[in-house]
């Protein structure tokens, strides 16, 4: 468990030509990720990821920034989002799960506000 001051609460990033394969965030477990600052806040942020799976989750992120995003994907692969449980609650735009640049899944799950 975790509060963080700062824009990130978890980032995994791989690159262009080595994506980071078989990201397993808190699998099955109740873990709490909370973001609060005054730039874009991010709960989970995985990019360049290959088999992601962010499953079971609690993420918050709330704060005076431009954009609150709960779950993040940019550029990865046949990811899985799953059994999450995300607040966005910050005085700009908020997003709960955000699919970014080239961002595909393989499954979703039942994720909850």
């Amino acid at each position: 468990n975790g509060t963080f001051g700062v824009r990130y609460g978890i980032f995994v990033n791989g690159s262009a030509s080595t994506k980071r394969q078989n990201i397993t965030l808190f699998r099955n477990n109740v873990s709490t990720v909370s973001t609060d600052a005054a730039s874009n806040n991010y709960g989970i942020y995985v990019s360049n990821g290959y088999l992601s799976n962010l499953t079971g989750n609690n993420v918050t992120t709330s704060g005076s920034a431009p954009a609150n995003y709960g779950i993040a994907l940019s550029e990865t692969l046949n990811s899985t989002v799953s059994s999450n449980r995300v607040i966005t609650n910050g005085t700009g735009d908020n997003y709960g799960i955000y699919l970014k640049t080239a961002a595909t899944l393989a499954s979703t799950g039942t994720n909850s506000r």
